[in-house]
């Protein structure tokens, strides 16, 4: 069935996120020649995932060196895996987009700046960031500024949790 059905919904990649798929799906996306990804963000998972998860994936891709040392340990093709590092390269950023953030929002230099990138989601826990920011403000009269990007299904409820903490938006 799954066969039949990957067949029939004419897909062209399969991009496994960090999780462990059902070892007939790998199988099924080989004999249907559909090309997978796999996108690895800890040792837990390398731990966890198969040894066919990974020998057929078209390439691997990791989120950090020990993780891309840790495929490699464990012999496999050094070729199929593709270290994506999470975060910023704030030199590399700047060289492209040279902005300062400072000046375009009006923060001063002696003002803390905390950012996060992230979808604006309730597992994030950006209300909870917002909360603290409000902590600092009111009751230790720290200045911070939290600059927060990204997009999500909780995006008003934050733009609203930022008023009703009156803090700037």
């Amino acid at each position: 069935k799954t066969i039949q059905r990957l067949k029939n919904l004419d897909i062209q990649l399969v991009h496994i996120h960090d999780h462990l798929p059902c070892p007939m799906f790998i199988l099924a996306c080989k004999l249907c020649h559909i090309p997978f990804l796999n996108n690895l963000l800890s040792i837990e998972k390398l731990e966890h995932a198969s040894t066919l998860q990974l020998n057929y994936a078209e390439r691997i891709i990791c989120a950090s060196p020990k993780i891309n040392k840790a495929i490699t340990d464990k012999g496999y093709e050094q070729h199929k895996i593709k270290q994506i590092t999470q975060g910023i390269d704030l030199e590399k950023t700047q060289a492209y987009f040279p902005l300062d953030i400072r000046e375009r929002l009006n923060i001063t230099k002696s003002s803390p700046i905390i950012s996060t990138a992230a979808s604006l989601e309730y597992k994030q826990g950006i209300d909870n960031c917002i909360s603290i920011l409000a902590v600092l403000h009111h009751k230790h009269h720290i200045k911070a500024h939290l600059l927060i990007i990204g997009d999500g299904t909780e995006r008003l409820k934050l733009e609203q949790q930022v008023i009703d903490e009156k803090l700037e938006h």
